[in-house]
C-alpha cells in the first residue's frame, strides 16, 4: 500500500513540476507477484525494488484558483478511498481470509481479491528442463502367471478314491488395486499364499485388479479392452449387471488360478483327499453391515465359483450360464454336482485382519480386548474401533463401536495432487506447462497402479519450484490433517467417547494395528505418531502394535515386514465369524430435578 501511495504522490508532484523531496529507494525480499504477503515457501524469492513514502520538508501547496482541483489532494483522497482498512487498521474478519484448500479430487481454492487482482495461495515456476516425474505402469514388466488355469477348472485334485476329507477355505482379498489369495487347511494347520506374478517378495502375491477382454472372452493377462476400478464401481452401483458380470469373471479366473496352483504344487498332499470348499470374500465393515451390498458380493462370488467349474473359457456366455445355473441350484439343491458344492461367506475385512493376533499367544482373553484397526488401501481408508471375544464352536464375535470408510486412500491422494498440479500449470506461461498437464491427465484415474507414488506433491514435476504463501496452503498437509487424521482420530476414535460407547479411561493406550499398502508411504506412516498423542487430550491416544507373520503361513520370499498386505486373505482362510454387531450407546437416564433424597427416605414415624 505504501508503494501505491508513493506512486500516486510521485505522479501528482510531476504534474505540479515538483521533485519528490527526500525520496529513497530500498529493496526487500517478497514473494513472486500475486502472493499478497510475506510467506514461508520452497524455492528462491525475488528481490523487487519498492519506493518508500517521501521524507523531509512538506511539499509546497499551490494557492486555490476558483474550482481548480489540486492533483496532490486528489491523489491522497483517491488513495484513502481505496484503502479504508489501512487507515482504520481494522482486523481482518474470518470471512475475508483465503478459503482453505479443497482436499479431495477438486481444484485448489484461490485466495480472495486484492487491489492488484486475484491472489493465489501458491505459485509454480517451471525450469527449462521441466518434465513429468511419474512413471507409467506399462513401463514396469509384470508377468502374470496363467499356467495353472486349466488345472483349476476342477475343484478336486483327487483322481482316485479318496482316503480322507478336508475342509479347505479360499480367502480372497478383493482389493481396489490388487487381489490376494490364501488357501487354508485347518486339518493340516497350514495356510498357502498363492503367487500370481513372477515378481519378488510380496509383489508376487499381488494380482493387479484388472480384467482384460477380447471378443467377449476374459483374461487376467491381456486383451483388446481393459476394465479397471472393478471393486469401487460395484460398491457404487451394486445393481449394475455389467459390473456384476466383470467382477464374477475376474473372480472366476482367480479361483481357477488358485486351485490350479494348489493342485500343481501340493499334489502329494491332496492327491487322495476329497476337498470340501469354502470361499470367503472380504468387504469393509461399513459395507458389510449393508445387507444389500453383502448379498451382492455373495451372489457374484457364487456365480464366479460356478463359472470356474465349467470346462469352457471364462466369457460373457460362461458368466450368463453360471447365473442361470445358480438359480437352478437354488430351486433344486439336490441337482448340485460335487464341483459346484461350495459355501460362500462375505466377511468384514478388519475382522479377518485381526484374526492372526487373536489366534496367537499374545491375545489375553482377560483384557478388555478393544482394538483400533486402520487399513490404508488404494481407494479408501478403513478405520474401526471394536471389541472382539471368543464365541462357541471356535467362532469369534465382533462388536464395532465405530466403523468408517472414506475415499482417502493412496490413489485418491494421488488424484488430489494431480488436480492441484493441473490448476497450478494452467496459470503457468511456460510452453511446457500444457504438455506436462496433458501427460498428468493419463495418470489421474487408474486405481490399480503398481508403481510407488512420489513422497511429496512437489516431486511430481522435475525442475519446478513451488512457492507457498503459508504452510497451511500445502496440499499434502491439508489432505493429511483434514481428511486422514480427521477420519481416524476424530470419527473413529474420539467419537467412540462422544457417542457414549467408551469412557476416556478405556481409550487410553488402545492397541492399534496399521495395515495396507498405503502404510508404506511416509505420508500415511505419520499417522502412527499422530495417534500416540494429542495436545490437551492425554487420554486420546492409541499405541501401535506390530502385525506378526504367522508361523503356519507358507509364503516363500515374503518378508515379514510386508505380511500386513496379506492379513485379510490369511484371516479369511481360517476365521470363523460368529456375530458381527454395531454397538449401541448405553441409555442415558434423565434425572428428575424435583427428586430429592427425602423422597426415598422412610421416617421412623412410618415404622
Amino acid at each position: 500500500m505504501a508503494g501505491q501511495m508513493a506512486e500516486l504522490l510521485k505522479k501528482a508532484f510531476a504534474e505540479k513540476g515538483v521533485q519528490l523531496p527526500g525520496a529513497k529507494v530500498e529493496t526487500r525480499k517478497v514473494l513472486p507477484t500475486g502472493s499478497g504477503e510475506s510467506s514461508q515457501h520452497t524455492g528462491q524469492s525475488a528481490e523487487t525494488p519498492t519506493v518508500s513514502p517521501p521524507a523531509g520538508p512538506k511539499a509546497p501547496t499551490a494557492p486555490k484558483e476558483g474550482k481548480r482541483s489540486d492533483p496532490i489532494a486528489e491523489a491522497c483522497k483517491k488513495w484513502r478511498a481505496e484503502h479504508p482498512v489501512a487507515r482504520a487498521k481494522a482486523p481482518v474478519k474470518s470471512s475475508q481470509r483465503a478459503a482453505p484448500l479443497a482436499c479431495y479430487d477438486s481444484s485448489p481454492v484461490r485466495a480472495g481479491k486484492s487491489p492488484e487482482g486475484k491472489v493465489s495461495p501458491y505459485e509454480v515456476r517451471l525450469g527449462s528442463a521441466a518434465r513429468l516425474a511419474l512413471t507409467l505402469d506399462e513401463q514396469v514388466e509384470l508377468e502374470v502367471l496363467d499356467v495353472y488355469e486349466e488345472l483349476g477348472r476342477s475343484s478336486q485334485c483327487c483322481r482316485e478314491t479318496a482316503d480322507d476329507e478336508h475342509l479347505i477355505a479360499m480367502g480372497v482379498d478383493f482389493g481396489t488395486s490388487s487381489i490376494k489369495v490364501v488357501i487354508g487347511d485347518p486339518a493340516l494347520g497350514k495356510a498357502f499364499a498363492v503367487p500370481f506374478t513372477t515378481a519378488s517378495d510380496v509383489a508376487r502375491y499381488l494380482l493387479p485388479t484388472r480384467l482384460h477382454e477380447s471378443a467377449g472372452r476374459f483374461s487376467l493377462c491381456e486383451g483388446e479392452e481393459t476394465h479397471r476400478d472393478l471393486k469401487l464401481a460395484l460398491i457404487a452401483n451394486p445393481g449394475d449387471l455389467l459390473l456384476r458380470e466383470r467382477v464374477s469373471a475376474v473372480l472366476a479366473l482367480v479361483i481357477r488360478q488358485a486351485r490350479g496352483w494348489l493342485f500343481a504344487t501340493h499334489a502329494d498332499v491332496f492327491a487322495r483327499t476329497r476337498l470340501l470348499w469354502k470361499l470367503s470374500i472380504g468387504l469393509p465393515v461399513a459395507h458389510h453391515l449393508d445387507d444389500e451390498l453383502t448379498q451382492t458380493f455373495n451372489d457374484v462370488a457364487h456365480v464366479a465359483w460356478l463359472a470356474a467349474c465349467t470346462p469352457r473359457d471364462i466369457s460373457r456366455t460362461t458368466i450368463a450360464a453360471a447365473r442361470d445355473r445358480k438359480r437352478e441350484i437354488a430351486a433344486a439343491p439336490e441337482r448340485m454336482s460335487e464341483d459346484e458344492d461350495v459355501e460362500i461367506s462375505v466377511v468384514p475385512e478388519i475382522a479377518a485382519q485381526i484374526y492372526g493376533f487373536v489366534n496367537s499367544s499374545r491375545f489375553n482373553r482377560k483384557e478388555q480386548n478393544i482394538y483400533l484397526m486402520v487399513d490404508v488401501g488404494a481407494g479408501s481408508v478403513d478405520s474401526s474401533l471394536f471389541h472382539v471375544k471368543p464365541a462357541r464352536g471356535g467362532k469369534w464375535d465382533f462388536e464395532f463401536f465405530t466403523s468408517i470408510v472414506e475415499p482417502h486412500g493412496v490413489m485418491n491422494l494421488h488424484r488430489h495432487r494431480v488436480g492441484w498440479w493441473e490448476e497450478a500449470l494452467s496459470r503457468c506461461s511456460e510452453p511446457t506447462a500444457g504438455l506436462i498437464s496433458n501427460a498428468l491427465a493419463e495418470h489421474k484415474y487408474p486405481t490399480d497402479r503398481t508403481v510407488a507414488l512420489p513422497s511429496r506433491f512437489t516431486r511430481y514435476v522435475h525442475d519446478a519450484k513451488v512457492f507457498l504463501r503459508k504452510p497451511s496452503d500445502d496440499p499434502d498437509d491439508t489432505f493429511f490433517q483434514k481428511k486422514v487424521v480427521s477420519q481416524v482420530r476424530g470419527k473413529s476414535y474420539w467419537h467412540a467417547w462422544k457417542d457414549g460407547h467408551l469412557t476416556q479411561a478405556q481409550l487410553i493406550g488402545v492397541p492399534a494395528f496399521y495395515c495396507g499398502g498405503g502404510m508404506r508411504m511416509e505420508f500415511y506412516s505419520r499417522l502412527q505418531s499422530q495417534m500416540q498423542s494429542m495436545p490437551g487430550y492425554s487420554w486420546l491416544r492409541a499405541e501401535p502394535r506390530r502385525v506378526e507373520l504367522p508361523k503356519n503361513l507358507e509364503a516363500p520370499g515374503l518378508h515379514r515386514s510386508n505380511y500386513d498386505r496379506m492379513t485379510v486373505a490369511y484371516g479369511l482362510s481360517f476365521l470363523e465369524v460368529g456375530k458381527v454387531t454395531r454397538a449401541l450407546p448405553p441409555p442415558k437416564l434423565p434425572l428428575d430435578p424435583e427428586t430429592s433424597w427425602a423422597a426415598n427416605y422412610v421416617g421412623k414415624e412410618h415404622c
